[in-house]
């Protein structure tokens, strides 16, 4: 009678070490995250503060002050507008158990390769929405990144290149190999066992996120049809997002969607 109390106990035993293996992975994502989300508070109070000084009701614009003023948020905006490869070298290195500075340098090498190959993809399949700026490609589910025209993911794209590249990395990164093949060894196989996964991701998202971003849009029409459970969804995920930096993907449908009745136009 003994033997399956002692099997139970031992069940739960395994139970709790994979629920504590669990928890311990996703406060390790959550610090590895927090790292980039950090530095966002510094970079939207600086380029709040610039902006004032580009205001053409307190500065004339052949003033140096506005002159500054549009140099420095020029930077800052850099910075902004490109959330997901910040995100994508944060979460490599912070994720990455040793040799730190070299995950985040393979993560901005395979960040490139993505955005070459997602292109490629697009170009000779000819699904290449038309438009030169973001502006003119609004709504069709592709923007700008690094001069690529690729499928638009936000910051997801760089959660999960950057997530897809530690995982690889601690797991292939102590890796060594003798004679000729020793160059291929340590980050540089990381980097090699990247190439395959990155196609593939590449040529994924172009079918798949558009099933995604189906998703998003149902949530909003969720959230707007169902009155006050929809607020109550909409303030619930809106707060709960804001550590991670993600909560724009929830307020932002209902600004730039015929939920809020607002239409934008060229470089509005």
């Amino acid at each position: 009678s003994d033997k399956p109390i002692h099997q139970v106990m031992t069940a739960v035993c395994k139970d709790e070490r994979t629920t504590m293996i669990g928890v311990k992975k996703l406060q390790d994502f959550s610090k590895a995250m927090i790292g980039p989300v950090l530095y966002l508070p510094a970079i939207g109070l600086l380029i709040a503060l610039f902006s004032m000084t580009t205001n053409r009701l307190w500065v004339d614009e052949s003033s140096g002050l506005y002159l500054v003023g549009k140099f420095v948020s020029s930077m800052l905006w850099a910075l902004m507008n490109h959330l997901g490869f910040l995100f994508c070298l944060g979460l490599a290195s912070g994720l990455a158990k040793t040799r730190k500075a070299e995950a985040a340098f393979v993560a901005a090498m395979t960040w490139l390769m993505y955005l070459a190959a997602n292109n490629s993809w697009l170009t000779l399949t000819h699904r290449l929405a038309t438009g030169a700026t973001n502006a003119q490609l609004y709504g069709s589910g592709q923007t700008f990144i690094f001069g690529f025209q690729v499928i638009d993911m936000g910051v997801f794209l760089g959660i999960i290149l950057g997530c897809a590249v530690a995982f690889v990395h601690n797991r292939v990164v102590g890796i060594e190999f003798r004679g000729a093949l020793s160059i291929y060894g340590n980050s540089k196989l990381v980097l090699i066992v990247m190439l395959p996964l990155v196609g593939m991701f590449a040529i994924a998202t172009v079918y798949l996120w558009p099933v995604v971003e189906l998703g998003i849009s149902a949530l909003t029409g969720f959230m707007k049809s169902f009155g006050a459970i929809g607020v109550f969804l909409y303030g619930f995920l809106n707060r709960f997002l804001i550590p991670t930096g993600l909560h724009h993907l929830i307020w932002s449908p209902f600004v730039f969607t015929s939920v809020s009745y607002t239409h934008l136009r060229a470089h509005e």
